[in-house]
């Protein structure tokens, strides 16, 4: 399957409903629903060149794989967080500056 995916032009429509205050929701549900296409695909289109992702997670060692260490129950752990307000797009767009893992 071919899929064509102009990441530009889609923020330029994204951001133009988020100014006019329409559509967001279905233009949000329609990313998620093509990422998972792109994915599942194993790239996209965008002029004519394939950007390929490759889809060999599971063939990689990662620390998202590996079992963690139990937590002791009886220890009392500090926990930092913090909480972004932003989609897919403007965090992938964070300078680097920003001391946070994405």
């Amino acid at each position: 399957m071919n899929i064509n995916f102009n990441h530009i032009e889609w923020k330029k429509i994204f951001e133009n409903a988020c100014e006019k205050r329409i559509n967001v929701r279905e233009l949000r549900k329609e990313i998620y629903e093509d990422t998972i296409k792109i994915v599942q695909n194993g790239g996209y289109f965008i002029d004519n060149i394939f950007i390929n992702i490759p889809n060999t997670l599971q063939d990689n060692k990662s620390e998202y794989f590996d079992f963690p260490d139990k937590l002791d129950i009886n220890f009392n752990y500090q926990t930092k967080y913090s909480v972004i307000n932003a989609d897919c797009l403007e965090t992938a767009e964070f300078p680097e500056s920003i001391t946070m893992t994405v």
